[in-house]
């Protein structure tokens, strides 16, 4: 899992899998979901990430290069 964060937009891919998507699935204004053909989820983009994660979210992108540790903190 890799976690790409944009802090121009406020915005987070979380990628899990490798592969081309064919669909993309908004779940909430916030949230979409990128899938293949087979439906097995690639990827999430977070829209507004400090809204959705908490105002800490920005200062642990920015403070930590270490993706898991981050995403250990968002499944909590």
């Amino acid at each position: 899992m890799k976690i790409h964060y944009d802090p121009k937009v406020d915005a987070a891919y979380i990628e899990l899998a490798k592969g081309k998507y064919e669909v993309s699935r908004e779940i909430s204004e916030s949230v979409v979901v990128d899938e293949d053909k087979n439906g097995k989820i690639l990827g999430v983009e977070v829209l507004d990430v400090s809204k959705v994660f908490g105002s800490k979210f920005r200062a642990n992108m920015k403070s930590s290069s270490h993706a898991g540790a981050i995403a250990h903190r968002i499944s909590k």
